[in-house]
């Protein structure tokens, strides 16, 4: 991490270390490094187990007690919550270590199958816990499961399935441990699906161990939420328009128009089209509230549709301030229940119609055809800025 930080500036904010052969106290003194909090984890599968995970002093930290021993001893986990000033919501780590024990354990195992069993077992409430309780997390370490053989070992499917159920995806798809004779993939990074936070993953080929290290960036840009409350609007009364003509009436009569028909009509047009917008200044503006009665959220929509949709609101309104017991309520409800038949119909025959049209428009541009698919499917493409780690300047 410092030679990240000598040669290029890059600064490494979480570090999280499987396998650190932990057994006692004696042994963390030796561990402390410059600008890092660490937090750490004593073996609970043997000798070489044991987790650190070092935070950034930039970073606001706290243990948490998430997982509990294992009872089969296979494994062993440990969760940090981090807190910054960039991230919306807190993140959560969680550094797990699963040693191979593919060799037989005297009266506890008999196979790899069966420890390989025993540790979903185990884990797999875990996973539905950190679903329910913390959306934006995520789930390191060497699990000794070799995902390049997903397809041709059951053991590896298991295990990937589980994941993928819990809507996990892996980040790191590339060997991690490599070697003349074969290379693996034991390094693993999994992310929830519909993670806001994500911008690449690597491996960094460093031959500090047998294990290269995995790199996940993730985005530390804040969303601006803040929205104007208010809108300008022109008041298009008959007074105003009135005094528009006025005004576009005394700006002919003092301007000089070209009468040469063989002359170019194009500065006659610009002249009249200065005019025009020099009289509609005549008309004064004002500020409303932003409200979705009149503020067209979608490319389709009408202001006949606004006004549907607030007589909709209004005949609701009525509705709920009646008492159900009152002769009258029935009546208004059936007038509810109608109108919201014919205003679904017209909405969805606008909306139909709107975007019948668009493709026809854009049958030979596919880019503008691409565009409308994703606002049909509702997807919107937000531009992150690299986070400020990545800023090698």
């Amino acid at each position: 991490m410092t030679k990240l930080k000598e040669n290029h500036n890059f600064i490494v904010h979480i570090a999280a270390f499987q396998e650190c052969w932990l057994e006692n106290e004696n042994q963390i003194s030796q561990l402390n490094m410059d600008n890092y909090q660490m937090y750490y984890q004593l073996s609970k599968v043997g000798k070489s187990g044991g987790l650190v995970i070092y935070i950034h002093e930039s970073l606001e930290a706290e243990e948490i007690p998430f997982f509990k021993d294992s009872p089969s001893k296979l494994w062993e986990g440990q969760t940090i919550q981090i807190s910054a000033d960039e991230l919306n919501k807190p993140l959560f780590i969680h550094n797990i270590y699963r040693p191979p024990r593919e060799k037989s354990r005297p009266g506890l195992f008999n196979s790899s199958r069966e420890k390989h069993d025993i540790f979903l077992k185990e884990f797999d409430p875990y996973l539905d816990k950190i679903n329910k309780q913390t959306p934006e997390s995520i789930i390191v370490g060497d699990l000794n499961y070799n995902l390049l053989e997903i397809n041709s070992n059951s053991i590896v499917q298991e295990y990937y399935d589980m994941m993928t159920t819990h809507e996990r995806v892996p980040q790191i798809t590339v060997p991690t441990k490599i070697n003349k004779l074969s290379c693996h993939l034991y390094d693993h990074i999994f992310t929830p699906f519909r993670s806001k936070l994500l911008l690449d993953s690597c491996v960094h080929l460093a031959h500090i161990s047998d294990h290269e290290p995995t790199i996940l960036s993730i985005s530390t840009f804040k969303p601006d939420r803040t929205k104007n409350k208010f809108i300008e609007i022109k008041e298009n009364t008959n007074e105003n328009m009135e005094k528009v003509i006025v005004k576009l009436t005394e700006l002919m009569q003092t301007t000089q128009f070209d009468t040469d028909l063989a002359k170019n009509p194009e500065e006659n047009h610009e002249k009249l089209s200065s005019l025009i917008q020099q009289s509609l200044q005549e008309i004064p503006t004002k500020k409303i509230k932003i409200s979705k009665y009149n503020t067209k959220r979608s490319p389709w929509i009408t202001n006949g549709l606004l006004n549907s949709i607030k007589k909709r609101d209004m005949l609701y309104k009525q509705m709920i301030k009646t008492k159900h017991t009152s002769p009258s309520y029935s009546v208004k409800k059936g007038k509810l229940q109608q109108h919201k038949i014919l205003l679904n119909k017209l909405i969805r025959k606008t909306k139909k119609d709107y975007y019948t049209e668009q493709f026809l428009k854009f049958s030979n541009d596919c880019k503008n055809t691409w565009k409308l698919l994703n606002q049909v499917a509702g997807r919107k493409q937000i531009k992150k800025p690299y986070p400020k780690c990545l800023n090698l300047n």
